[in-house]
């Protein structure tokens, strides 16, 4: 019976530890559409049959970032 029991907490141990060493899963969603070129994009927000809405990008280490203007455009 001592080794029954044992076992069980052995199985009930490595459980939660098997648990708590799995990453997280995460619902990110589908991709953002980007249209681009080699280094510079638009990622579509939103979107209707007349008009577009969005961010410019740029591709940075493989990655798309928002680009930032240091001036304004009038």
């Amino acid at each position: 019976m001592t080794l029954i029991l044992l076992w069980e907490l052995s199985l009930i141990i490595v459980g939660t530890f098997a648990h708590a060493q799995s990453p997280a899963q995460r619902n990110i969603g589908p991709a953002p559409t980007i249209l681009s070129g080699n280094d510079i994009g638009f990622r579509v927000e939103r979107g209707d049959r007349k008009s577009v809405a969005g961010t410019l990008v740029v591709r940075l280490n493989g990655e798309w970032v928002p680009a930032e203007f240091t001036a304004k455009v009038y």
